[in-house]
């Protein structure tokens, strides 16, 4: 049986600041940033018991998820 999980593809985006579009009314500020196709991130996430993470950013991952665990009480 296949365990359900969730997958997310992403590239890099590059934010160039939030630029202001004088006294129209409606939105007064915009962003300027460029997608880039690379570096990119690909995250699979499932049920798991033990927690494991792995890849190459497996200690700092893992860091963050224990840091949420404890702020959140889980």
């Amino acid at each position: 049986m296949n365990e359900p999980r969730v997958i997310v593809e992403t590239g890099c985006r590059l934010h160039f600041g939030l630029f202001s579009l004088g006294k129209s009314p409606g939105r007064r500020f915009g962003g300027v940033g460029v997608m880039l196709a690379a570096p990119r991130l690909e995250l699979h996430v499932s049920a798991s018991m033990p927690f494991a993470v792995q890849g190459e950013q497996a200690a700092r991952l893992e860091a963050a998820a224990a840091a949420f665990f404890q702020r959140h009480a889980i």
